[in-house]
């Protein structure tokens, strides 16, 4: 897990509003062996986690809905936060989705629109293969509050290929995915 902080504009009263966001990728029954990119979170770990932001008393948002506010100038709410999972992998379906259901919380789920039922094949050789969601558990978990975005259509380093090479691998994700979820993504 990492976080990410957005701080908006000083208002009057010279305080900076700040938004965390949380970070993931995966959730696993524990973590062992090969994990050079720290992805991921044990299952106990998450748990604890997301047990300490309910007593907390932490509000969990979509991202969507944070930054909506935030580009109409409002201000985060206090303890708001939102929870993000990059690549889709499997495991979020298997592992996290009942621990956020269970705390009533959402999240933000960033799919690789040409991998749904795949693997992380843009690892391989550098970390271990992971199955992703295919389009049926990505259907459950939205039925469950769960929001989509894109994450490219295959998970190409951008800043490495060319501009309109990019712009197919997100605009090309976003329109696949907004077809399969019928929604805005």
């Amino acid at each position: 897990m990492s976080v990410s902080q957005h701080r908006t504009t000083p208002k009057a009263d010279q305080e900076l509003a700040w938004f965390p966001i949380l970070v993931y990728h995966r959730v696993v029954p524990s973590v062992e062996g090969r994990d050079p990119y720290h992805l991921c979170t044990s299952v106990k770990e998450f748990q604890a986690q997301i047990r300490y932001l309910r007593k907390s008393g932490y509000h969990v948002v979509s991202l969507e809905s944070a930054v909506c506010d935030l580009l109409k100038g409002g201000r985060p709410k206090k303890k708001q936060v939102a929870i993000t999972f990059d690549d889709g992998y499997m495991d979020f379906f298997t592992h996290a989705l009942s621990v956020l259901k269970v705390n009533q919380f959402t999240a933000t789920v960033f799919l690789v629109s040409q991998q749904l039922g795949g693997t992380n094949i843009w690892d391989q050789g550098k970390a271990p293969e992971a199955p992703l969601m295919g389009l049926a558990q990505v259907k459950e978990a939205q039925q469950h509050g769960i929001t989509f975005g894109s994450h490219s259509a295959t998970h190409r380093r951008l800043p490495a290929i060319p501009e309109e090479e990019g712009r197919r691998e997100i605009g090309g994700s976003k329109a696949a995915l907004e077809r399969l979820l019928e929604v805005p993504v």
